[in-house]
Order: C-alpha cells, then structure tokens, then sequence
C-alpha cells in the first residue's frame, strides 16, 4: 500500500496517451444516464468567440476527465454492495481489484485537478 500512495503522490500529469488510455477504460454505466458532460446550445456556440469556444472545450475536457474518475468508484461501490449482500471471503484477486478501481480513480482525479490548475 505504502508504494501505491508514492506513486499517487508524484503524479502530478498524466501524458495525453496515459490518459487517454486510462479514461478508455471506463464506459458509463447504463444506470447512470446523468453521468455525461454539458454541451453548450448549439445555438449560443454558433455565436461563441473562438477564443470562448477554446476555453469551453478545455473545460469540458476537465469536466469528462473529472466524471469519468468517478466511473471506477461506482465499479467499487457495485462490487463492494454484491459483496454485503452475497457474504464471502475477499478474495486476493478481488481485493486487488479493490485497490485498482480506487487507484485508477484517484489518477484520473489527480490529474483533473492538475487540468484545473493549469486553466488558470
């Protein structure tokens, strides 16, 4: 555990591929309609300065990396509830799992925050 917070610790960006790959990792749940980014009215955009329209794409950029950091704690929390209502031994290979969903969310948040400080 103590080497997975070190390696939490330095993260401070993830490349454009890492993350990437990381974010590709997790599909909204099909319970979680609500779970997306905001799109601005295709109306107002048509309207939007350039600059504007740059500054909202960044945004929201942040905000799909932000929502999609949440994707591995709902696979926890699924898994962690089978777990409560169906008792059993954690297994190694389950709580690996664990700890891989816990972990991945808090990269794809670490780096969000990073996106965040970085806009502005």
């Amino acid at each position: 555990m103590q080497r997975q917070y070190r390696q939490l610790r330095s993260i401070t960006k993830l490349s454009e591929e890492n993350a990437k790959d990381k974010l590709a990792n997790y599909n909204r749940p099909k319970n979680c309609g609500n779970l997306v980014s905001t799109r601005v009215n295709p109306q107002i955009w048509a309207k939007m300065r350039s600059s504007s329209k740059s500054r909202d794409l960044r945004m929201q950029k942040i905000e799909t990396s932000m929502l999609k950091s949440l994707h591995p704690i709902i696979s926890l929390t699924d898994k962690l509830s089978s777990l409560k209502s169906n008792p059993q031994i954690v297994s190694k290979e389950n709580a690996s799992s664990f700890l891989r969903f816990a972990l991945h969310s808090l990269t794809l948040m670490a780096h969000s925050v990073h996106e965040v400080n970085l806009s502005r």
